[in-house]
């Protein structure tokens, strides 16, 4: 993928997903979520290199696989059920048997993944499990409930992490954003509820400097519809300032990453005109200013999983129907930073999109967390290696 736009396809005959990549030593690792193995969905991941396929394996009892990453010349994913380690060549190093993952980061030596029911898990890379919790909320009500945990990432030396949670500002609303700061030891050292609308989640974060961004989605009780959730918060919890971004529908925001000092945010929109479902990438600066906005669509639906920065361009990951062999193929797109307007092999229009962006204030609140013991178990997941259908 070397030309600066470019595509990449993976998949088969039936429904597929790429939700992440991570770029090493001139290859691309991925992983996702397929059905085209034998019609059940099952968690995969591979690696690309000169544009073709060197392997892929399916994990058989975890359906997807939400995130990767390369240290030490091993890769980590996470996903539904599953931790686990791999070597370069795709041989199961250890697994771990858990809650779904959907989050994973490094901090210094250690590997740490967060997902549903609660769940933060902290592993030395050799397979030892440091410290494993699950997290309980108090809703306003008093009744304590598990947050879902979408993201982690890593700042300075503690953990962020990022969910939702049930009725935390107030009895009225359903559901509410939550960011919370622990150490290594995964002792809290803040947390906080975000809301006042009807619905509220944060699905990404992305830590730089003294800040830490964050993305998600916030659903109006007036209009009814979801927007885009942009926020900014200082090392001690404070908010630096929150935008929220939309079109005439719904839009989804689910990755977050910097370059060069820009934001870059990605989900999927229903404002768009280009089909059904469209990809988009909303570009600020880090004073939560929209200095641009994009679309990717064909005739049928697309959508955007994650985004990764790299040196020749923007990562974009998902999924389209509009352009690949099944039902949904696995997309990573290639975009250089200067985007424009342009037809990608004929499938594929991206073009500027014109969504309107607002400050917002939204209600901000302490919460109390409480942590119990939770054990991780070893488990030897079956690995099978898998040819899917590659474009690149």
């Amino acid at each position: 993928m070397d030309n600066e736009f470019c595509q990449c396809l993976i998949g088969g005959e039936n429904a597929d997903i790429i939700y992440d990549v991570f770029c090493y030593d001139g290859q691309m690792c991925f992983c996702g979520s397929t059905y085209s193995f034998d019609g059940e969905e099952r968690g995969f991941l591979g690696c690309i290199e000169d544009g073709k396929l060197k392997w892929c394996k399916i994990v058989r009892g975890a359906g997807y696989l939400s995130r990767i990453l390369i240290e030490d010349e091993k890769i980590y994913v996470c996903g539904e059920y599953v931790s686990a380690c791999f070597d370069l060549e795709g041989s199961p190093l250890w697994m771990k048997r858990g809650k779904p993952f959907l989050g994973l980061t490094k901090i210094g030596e250690l590997i740490a993944v967060c997902g549903q029911h609660g769940s933060i898990v902290v592993l030395n890379k050799d397979n030892h499990e440091h410290v494993s919790k699950q997290v309980f909320v108090l809703e306003a009500s008093g009744t304590r409930s598990s947050p879902f945990f979408s993201n982690i990432g890593c700042f300075k030396d503690m953990l962020i992490i990022v969910g939702t949670s049930p009725r935390a500002i107030s009895r009225n609303s359903k559901e509410d954003c939550v960011i919370a700061c622990f150490n290594s030891s995964l002792e809290p050292v803040w947390a906080l509820s975000v809301g006042d609308s009807e619905r509220n989640l944060l699905t990404g974060v992305h830590c730089e400097d003294n800040n830490i961004f964050v993305c998600g989605s916030t659903k109006n009780k007036t209009t009814g519809k979801y927007d885009i959730l942009v926020a900014c918060f200082a090392e001690n919890g404070e908010l630096e300032w929150c935008t929220i971004i939309g079109g005439r529908l719904n839009e989804e925001a689910y990755g977050i990453c910097s370059y060069n000092n820009i934001l870059y945010v990605v989900g999927y929109t229903e404002s768009g005109d280009l089909g059904g479902h469209d990809g988009f990438v909303v570009v600020l600066n880090k004073k939560g200013e929209l200095l641009k906005s994009y679309i990717v669509g064909g005739s049928l639906n697309e959508g955007f999983s994650a985004v990764r920065a790299s040196e020749k361009g923007l990562l974009l990951i998902g999924y389209t129907e509009s352009a690949g062999f099944g039902k949904s193929t696995g997309l990573i797109l290639q975009l250089p930073y200067k985007i424009v307007e342009t037809t990608i092999q004929n499938k594929l229009k991206l073009k500027e999109w014109k969504p309107v962006a607002k400050q917002w204030s939204p209600q901000i609140k302490q919460i109390e967390l409480k942590t119990s013991e939770s054990v991780l178990k070893r488990e030897s997941f079956i690995t099978i290696s898998w040819t899917p259908k590659i474009l690149a």
